[in-house]
């Protein structure tokens, strides 16, 4: 009884988001996505294979949706997935940079000052 009651207090985070290409809808379940980010007001998932995803979420309400075991939010604009992390160096001013797989644009990926103490939490679990 207590593992049923258990059961039903964890939160279920999303498996998948509808996606739309062109006339056409599909899927991409949460395990295929890298990372995440906000460009110019619309956010995108750019899944492992390296294909870039219109996601009808905002940044906000998708921190809220996936696991934050799987996920970390490292900034304003860039949600990663653990995995998706190929390296970190150390940054000036305290910050760390990240090399994400597949690339992310050959943009810098920073973890922001204020994050890097929650995120070296993060990894450490």
């Amino acid at each position: 009884m207590s593992a049923l009651l258990k059961g039903l207090h964890q939160p279920r985070y999303k498996e998948r988001f509808l996606i739309r290409a062109g006339q056409q809808l599909s899927y991409l379940p949460v395990a295929d996505i890298a990372y995440l980010y906000s460009e110019e007001g619309l956010l995108y998932a750019r899944s492992r294979s390296g294909k870039r995803h219109l996601i009808d979420f905002t940044l906000e309400q998708v921190a809220e949706l996936l696991s934050p075991e799987q996920f970390f939010r490292i900034n304003r604009k860039i949600m990663v997935h653990l995995e998706s992390i190929h390296k970190i160096h150390t940054y000036f001013n305290g910050r760390l940079k990240l090399e994400l797989r597949p690339d992310f644009e050959d943009l810098e990926v920073i973890v922001s000052r204020d994050r890097v103490g929650d995120f070296k939490q993060w990894l450490d679990r």
